[in-house]
Protein backbone atom coordinates (compact mmCIF):
# COMPACT_ATOMS: atom_id res chain seq x y z
CA UNK A 1 0.00 0.00 0.00
CA UNK A 2 2.80 2.41 0.80
CA UNK A 3 4.21 1.84 -2.71
CA UNK A 4 0.97 3.15 -4.25
CA UNK A 5 0.84 6.03 -1.84
CA UNK A 6 4.31 7.25 -2.77
CA UNK A 7 3.58 6.83 -6.49
CA UNK A 8 0.36 8.77 -6.02
CA UNK A 9 2.23 11.51 -4.20
CA UNK A 10 4.85 11.59 -6.95
CA UNK A 11 2.12 12.01 -9.57
CA UNK A 12 0.57 14.85 -7.56
CA UNK A 13 3.96 16.57 -7.24
CA UNK A 14 4.60 16.15 -10.96
CA UNK A 15 1.20 17.65 -11.82
CA UNK A 16 1.80 20.54 -9.43
CA UNK A 17 5.18 21.20 -11.05
CA UNK A 18 3.59 21.20 -14.52
CA UNK A 19 0.90 23.67 -13.40
CA UNK A 20 3.52 25.98 -11.91
CA UNK A 21 5.67 25.80 -15.05
CA UNK A 22 2.63 26.46 -17.25
CA UNK A 23 1.62 29.41 -15.06
CA UNK A 24 5.14 30.87 -15.33
CA UNK A 25 5.09 30.52 -19.10
CA UNK A 26 1.68 32.26 -19.24
CA UNK A 27 2.92 35.15 -17.15
CA UNK A 28 5.96 35.55 -19.40
CA UNK A 29 3.70 35.69 -22.47
CA UNK A 30 1.46 38.46 -21.11
CA UNK A 31 2.06 41.55 -23.25
CA UNK A 32 3.51 44.44 -21.32
CA UNK A 33 2.87 48.10 -22.04
CA UNK A 34 5.44 49.49 -24.47
CA UNK A 35 8.01 51.95 -23.18
CA UNK A 36 6.78 55.51 -22.81
CA UNK A 37 7.78 57.40 -25.94
CA UNK A 38 6.98 60.75 -24.32
CA UNK A 39 9.34 60.46 -21.37
CA UNK A 40 11.96 63.18 -21.27
CA UNK A 41 10.66 64.89 -24.41
CA UNK A 42 9.17 68.24 -25.21
CA UNK A 43 7.06 68.63 -28.34
CA UNK A 44 6.73 71.89 -30.28
CA UNK A 45 3.83 72.75 -32.59
CA UNK A 46 4.79 72.61 -36.27
CA UNK A 47 1.50 72.19 -38.17
CA UNK A 48 -2.25 71.95 -37.78
CA UNK A 49 -5.62 71.96 -39.50
CA UNK A 50 -9.08 73.18 -38.54
CA UNK A 51 -8.08 74.54 -35.11
CA UNK A 52 -10.02 77.78 -35.62
CA UNK A 53 -13.21 75.79 -36.33
CA UNK A 54 -12.61 73.70 -33.21
CA UNK A 55 -12.26 76.83 -31.06
CA UNK A 56 -15.38 78.36 -32.65
CA UNK A 57 -17.37 75.17 -31.91
CA UNK A 58 -16.29 75.50 -28.26
CA UNK A 59 -17.75 79.02 -28.23
CA UNK A 60 -14.39 80.83 -28.08
CA UNK A 61 -14.70 84.43 -29.30
CA UNK A 62 -12.82 85.80 -32.33
CA UNK A 63 -10.12 87.64 -30.34
CA UNK A 64 -9.14 84.60 -28.27
CA UNK A 65 -9.33 82.40 -31.39
CA UNK A 66 -6.87 84.69 -33.16
CA UNK A 67 -4.50 84.48 -30.20
CA UNK A 68 -4.99 80.68 -29.97
CA UNK A 69 -4.17 80.24 -33.64
CA UNK A 70 -1.06 82.42 -33.47
CA UNK A 71 0.48 80.77 -30.41
CA UNK A 72 3.08 78.04 -30.99
CA UNK A 73 2.95 76.01 -27.76
CA UNK A 74 5.25 73.28 -26.55
CA UNK A 75 3.90 70.28 -24.67
CA UNK A 76 5.51 67.89 -22.20
CA UNK A 77 4.07 65.00 -20.21
CA UNK A 78 5.82 64.12 -16.97
CA UNK A 79 5.27 61.42 -14.35
CA UNK A 80 6.05 61.66 -10.65
CA UNK A 81 4.89 58.58 -8.75
CA UNK A 82 1.18 58.06 -9.41
CA UNK A 83 0.73 61.66 -10.59
CA UNK A 84 1.18 63.01 -14.10
CA UNK A 85 1.62 66.59 -15.26
CA UNK A 86 0.64 67.82 -18.70
CA UNK A 87 2.58 71.01 -19.30
CA UNK A 88 1.57 73.35 -22.12
CA UNK A 89 3.85 76.38 -22.44
CA UNK A 90 3.93 79.33 -24.81
CA UNK A 91 4.89 82.99 -24.83
CA UNK A 92 1.23 83.76 -24.05
CA UNK A 93 0.76 81.50 -21.00
CA UNK A 94 1.82 78.28 -19.33
CA UNK A 95 -0.57 75.73 -17.85
CA UNK A 96 0.26 72.68 -15.79
CA UNK A 97 -2.46 70.09 -15.29
CA UNK A 98 -1.56 67.70 -12.48
CA UNK A 99 -3.68 64.56 -12.38
CA UNK A 100 -4.03 60.87 -11.59
CA UNK A 101 -5.06 58.63 -14.44
CA UNK A 102 -8.80 57.89 -14.66
CA UNK A 103 -9.65 60.22 -11.74
CA UNK A 104 -11.81 63.26 -12.59
CA UNK A 105 -10.50 66.73 -11.68
CA UNK A 106 -11.62 70.33 -12.21
CA UNK A 107 -9.91 72.13 -15.08
CA UNK A 108 -10.15 75.78 -16.08
CA UNK A 109 -9.49 76.03 -19.81
CA UNK A 110 -7.51 78.92 -21.27
CA UNK A 111 -10.76 80.57 -22.38
CA UNK A 112 -12.16 80.39 -18.83
CA UNK A 113 -14.52 77.41 -19.01
CA UNK A 114 -14.78 75.11 -15.98
CA UNK A 115 -14.58 71.47 -17.09
CA UNK A 116 -14.67 68.15 -15.25
CA UNK A 117 -11.73 66.38 -16.89
CA UNK A 118 -10.53 62.78 -16.87
CA UNK A 119 -7.23 61.63 -18.36
CA UNK A 120 -6.35 58.09 -19.41
CA UNK A 121 -3.12 56.77 -20.87
CA UNK A 122 -2.55 53.54 -22.79
CA UNK A 123 0.12 52.59 -25.31
CA UNK A 124 1.51 56.14 -25.54
CA UNK A 125 -1.95 57.65 -26.20
CA UNK A 126 -3.21 60.24 -23.70
CA UNK A 127 -6.97 60.78 -23.85
CA UNK A 128 -8.43 63.88 -22.22
CA UNK A 129 -12.22 63.91 -21.76
CA UNK A 130 -13.60 67.32 -20.81
CA UNK A 131 -17.17 67.45 -19.51
CA UNK A 132 -18.98 70.74 -19.13
CA UNK A 133 -21.40 72.96 -21.07
CA UNK A 134 -19.74 71.86 -24.32
CA UNK A 135 -17.97 68.50 -23.85
CA UNK A 136 -14.83 67.82 -25.86
CA UNK A 137 -12.07 65.24 -26.21
CA UNK A 138 -8.38 65.63 -26.95
CA UNK A 139 -6.38 62.57 -28.02
CA UNK A 140 -2.60 62.90 -27.98
CA UNK A 141 -0.62 60.15 -29.71
CA UNK A 142 3.05 60.16 -28.72
CA UNK A 143 5.63 58.83 -31.19
CA UNK A 144 9.43 58.79 -31.12
CA UNK A 145 9.80 62.01 -33.10
CA UNK A 146 6.35 63.63 -32.97
CA UNK A 147 3.06 63.95 -31.13
CA UNK A 148 -0.25 64.15 -32.99
CA UNK A 149 -3.12 65.81 -31.14
CA UNK A 150 -6.72 65.41 -32.27
CA UNK A 151 -9.22 67.88 -30.84
CA UNK A 152 -12.89 66.88 -31.08
CA UNK A 153 -16.04 68.76 -30.18
CA UNK A 154 -19.54 68.21 -31.57
CA UNK A 155 -18.95 67.26 -35.22
CA UNK A 156 -15.71 69.24 -35.57
CA UNK A 157 -12.23 67.70 -35.51
CA UNK A 158 -8.92 69.55 -35.57
CA UNK A 159 -5.45 68.04 -35.81
CA UNK A 160 -2.19 69.55 -34.63
CA UNK A 161 1.23 68.02 -35.18
CA UNK A 162 4.05 68.57 -32.70
CA UNK A 163 7.68 67.65 -33.37
CA UNK A 164 9.98 66.37 -30.63
CA UNK A 165 12.39 69.21 -29.92
CA UNK A 166 16.13 68.63 -29.76
CA UNK A 167 17.84 68.61 -26.37
CA UNK A 168 19.15 72.19 -26.53
CA UNK A 169 15.76 73.54 -27.55
CA UNK A 170 14.12 71.49 -24.77
CA UNK A 171 16.45 73.02 -22.21
CA UNK A 172 15.83 76.57 -23.44
CA UNK A 173 12.06 76.12 -23.58
CA UNK A 174 11.98 74.49 -20.18
CA UNK A 175 14.07 77.21 -18.54
CA UNK A 176 12.16 80.05 -20.18
CA UNK A 177 8.61 78.86 -19.59
CA UNK A 178 8.25 76.02 -17.16
CA UNK A 179 11.04 75.21 -14.72
CA UNK A 180 10.11 77.80 -12.08
CA UNK A 181 6.43 76.79 -12.03
CA UNK A 182 6.93 73.03 -12.24
CA UNK A 183 9.15 72.61 -9.17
Amino acid sequence: MSKYKSTSEEIKEERKLKRTTTARKSIQNVPSEPPAKWEGKIYKLIDGTNFDSYLAALGVGPVLRKIGNSVRPVIALRKNGKYYSLIIASDFTTTIQRFELCKPFDEFTLDGRLMRTTMSLFNNVLIQHQLGDIPSTIVREFHEDKMIAKYMVKDVEAVRVFQAADEEMCRLIWEANVAKRYR
